[in-house]
């Protein structure tokens, strides 16, 4: 499987082509249930941007310094959004029934 941060690149240059794909999804959903608070970050930015959901990231501002109360916050909320698509049926969160494309390489 690919590095978290191609797959964030990834789903991110997918989602700007034509929305959110199914795929996309499938893979920030992925990346949002990993246990890295930078990773979790990168993953509330994209999140926020390109599908509308707020997860406490202040707009046109760097992310909060990694360590701090409001990282952890995101944190929490990115985990907390990737538990509410684990409540949804499969096919609404990307077909992920089936393995996504991108990993079966």
């Amino acid at each position: 499987s690919a590095p978290a941060p191609v797959r964030l690149m990834a789903a991110e240059a997918l989602m700007a082509e034509g929305g959110p794909a199914q795929d996309a999804v499938a893979a920030l959903h992925d990346l949002a249930r990993l246990p890295n608070r930078e990773i979790a970050l990168a993953t509330a930015e994209v999140v926020q941007r390109r599908l509308g959901v707020d997860l406490g990231l202040p707009r046109d501002q760097p992310a909060p310094p990694i360590h701090s109360r409001m990282a952890a916050e995101v944190a929490r909320r990115v985990l907390a959004w990737a538990a509410q698509l684990d409540a949804l049926d499969p096919a609404a969160v990307g077909g992920r029934a089936e393995e996504p494309a991108w990993r079966g390489a």
